[in-house]
């Protein structure tokens, strides 16, 4: 099953938030409805990020990379 991993950014506090979804686009409605505690008080959010991944295995290794140091300086330069 085709699973993604994405970023999100806001225009509050320049935040850059990283998930992974089946479906980006419903899970960038759902943190714009403020069902994400985390993301509820920056919004609202856009994605300038997105990546398929072969499975959710796959996906969380990306999102574990995208979280860290060399991960954030590479999203940061997009």
């Amino acid at each position: 099953m085709k699973t993604y991993v994405y970023a999100l950014k806001n225009n509050i506090n320049y935040e850059i938030y990283v998930g992974i979804a089946l479906d980006p686009q419903i899970r960038l409605l759902e943190h714009n409805r403020g069902k994400n505690r985390y993301t509820k008080a920056f919004m609202p959010w856009q994605i300038f990020y997105s990546e398929e991944c072969n499975g959710w295995a796959e996906a969380r290794k990306r999102e574990i990379y995208l979280k860290s140091g060399a991960g954030k300086r590479f999203l940061k330069n997009l």
